[in-house]
């Protein structure tokens, strides 16, 4: 009998023999520098290799069609002399081994843009002698670019002329409705005078009306005006409790009108404040006439309150109340806390949104806190001091 054989040293070598021999035969380690090259050279983004003192070394056949460049006609140019009024990006040292500038090359209609990548040549840790130039057209994003800001400006354009378009037809709504409110005010003084408890109930109604369409009116062309870069402030000195009485008047109809009580707290006769006394009168009014609309049979507290600096106006309502969710946006254009509340209690949900934008346009800002069911308060910070004369600011909704 013939010794036992272990064969697999044997078949070890055999197959090492086989795969050399496979490797020369078939040249399977000349497939990953071929798969590089095929790549390369298939794609639409240039690549240019550089040498040391920035000739050219190769450059794939996209980078020869951006350029222009012919082998046979030069050999090895400098790259200065096919990117030309780039020199001095190709100078600047790199920034982490990379520097990145947008290009033009050509003109008119045949000019096309590019992003210019430079790049230092790495083997693993090591920089090699030359660079690498990438370039990625980004003509149709140009002009993408270019065709949405002249969207952008047309826009502008037109939103321009309509917030003029508004302030001219709000004024000219606003000069008749004054003649309406002022001629029912004389009427009803005569029906005071003459007793006459019937027609003094009906004027009531009409002033009422009047008073609320006249704050659409008005709040609509400040509205216009802030959008039109248009809304200036009027600085003087005034009394502020002449102000609050003079808010609370314009309300009072509407606040009568739903059985509600008014109180008033920290109303002090001395205290001054220097602002634009029309638009702090207008969102005192705005906050009244809301917390009004929404509260029946309850009561609407305007507590005033001052240090050095500030004076806070406070509004509070024992009215319906708003979610979280409804807090998030009762501050935004056209929209107020609930669409159901629009075909119960009306309105536009334009003086909340104004209040706040004229409340920043003085220095300060405004806030609400509220639950269902259990009323919302209003809270206007505004400095005591305003030092900003015809200041001018654009409104961003």
């Amino acid at each position: 009998a013939f010794p036992s054989l272990d064969l697999t040293p044997f078949a070890f070598t055999i197959s090492v023999m086989v795969l050399a021999w496979a490797l020369f035969r078939y040249r399977l380690l000349d497939l990953v520098p071929i798969a590089y090259h095929a790549v390369i050279n298939s794609m639409s983004d240039g690549v240019i290799v550089l040498d040391p003192a920035d000739r050219l070394l190769y450059l794939n056949p996209a980078a020869k069609q951006i350029l222009g460049y012919e082998e046979e006609k030069e050999a090895g140019p400098r790259v200065e002399q096919l990117l030309a009024g780039y020199s001095s990006f190709l100078a600047a040292p790199l920034s982490d081994g990379v520097t990145v500038q947008e290009i033009a090359l050509g003109e008119g209609e045949a000019q096309r843009f590019f992003t210019l990548r430079l790049l230092t040549l790495q083997e693993g840790t090591q920089q090699l002698p030359g660079r690498l130039l990438l370039l990625h057209d980004i003509t149709a994003a140009k002009h993408t670019e270019a065709i949405l800001v002249r969207a952008k400006e047309l826009a502008e354009a037109s939103n321009h002329e309509k917030s003029a378009f508004m302030a001219e037809m709000s004024h000219e709504l606003r000069t008749p409705l004054s003649s309406i409110i002022g001629y029912t005010s004389v009427l009803q003084q005569e029906a005071e005078a003459q007793g006459d408890e019937a027609l003094l109930d009906d004027l009531e109604k009409i002033l009422s009306a009047g008073d609320h369409l006249l704050t659409l009116i008005n709040n609509t062309l400040d509205l216009a005006k802030l959008e039109a870069g248009r809304m200036d402030l009027y600085l003087e000195t005034f009394v502020l409790s002449v102000l609050v009485n003079d808010a609370v008047a314009s309300v009072h109809p509407q606040i009568k009108l739903r059985g509600n009580t008014l109180k008033l707290e920290g109303i002090n006769p001395l205290d001054l404040m220097r602002s634009d006394q029309t638009k702090v009168r207008q969102i005192l009014i705005n906050l009244l006439a809301n917390a009004a609309k929404f509260t029946d049979a309850g009561t609407i507290t305007l507590r005033v309150s001052r240090d050095e600096f500030w004076v806070e106006f406070e509004v509070k309502d024992t009215g319906i109340g708003m979610t979280q969710e409804q807090m998030a946006q009762v501050f935004d254009l056209f929209r107020q806390a609930d669409p159901t509340t629009v075909r119960k209690y009306g309105g536009s949900g334009l003086g909340l949104t104004l209040s706040r934008h004229l409340a920043r346009l003085l220095g300060g800002e405004i806030s609400v806190e509220s639950e269902p069911g259990k009323g919302s308060t209003f809270t206007v910070g505004l400095p005591i001091e305003v030092n900003r004369p015809n200041d001018s600011r654009t409104f961003n909704a």
